[in-house]
């Protein structure tokens, strides 16, 4: 599991990625479910997992920081 500043990732065992916490960035998400303009700071309170470019791929690093992610597939 790694700590962002206000965020969270864990990689599974299947290397799939979970995230949860602010995405006031779209540090977690970028899809149209999170990215509500009139709200920035939509958050993400249960452990999810990551899809999109993240589909069909085995995470196997990441890293968060304050207003990003990092990933390695």
């Amino acid at each position: 599991m790694v700590v962002g500043f206000r965020h969270n990732l864990a990689i599974s065992e299947s290397g799939k990625l979970y995230g949860w916490g602010f995405n006031s960035m779209q540090q977690l998400s970028n899809s149209d479910k999170y990215m509500d303009v009139e709200n920035p700071s939509q958050a993400i309170f249960e452990p999810h997992v990551l899809g999109g470019e993240l589909d069909r791929k085995f995470v196997v690093d990441a890293a968060a920081g304050e207003e990003h992610s990092i990933v390695v597939c």
